[in-house]
């Protein structure tokens, strides 16, 4: 018999949350590790879904808003990126 399909880890649904929440948490590790972002930038909210990432929330301008996305390009290869961070108003 096949053991392995009856281990709840081998749920496909399962192993796509664990992926999506382990990306999360090393493009969190890479925009906090990336001494020329803002506290806003690196505190940027980081939306996982079905491998895709969403990114919201709020940077200081415009090249900010370009290198928190090429961040996480970098990290989750992959992925569709959706850009929704806004530039703040100065």
């Amino acid at each position: 018999a096949d053991m392995q399909r009856d281990r709840p880890n081998a749920d496909p649904l399962a192993q796509g949350y664990r992926r999506d929440a382990k990306t999360s948490d090393l493009i969190r590790a890479a925009l906090k590790d990336d001494s020329g972002l803002s506290d806003s930038a690196k505190s940027a909210k980081i939306v996982m879904s079905n491998g895709n990432v969403i990114l919201k929330g709020t940077v200081v301008s415009p090249d900010e808003k370009a290198k928190v996305e090429q961040i996480t390009k970098n990290v989750a290869r992959n992925a569709l990126i959706e850009n929704d961070l806004k530039v703040q108003r100065q």
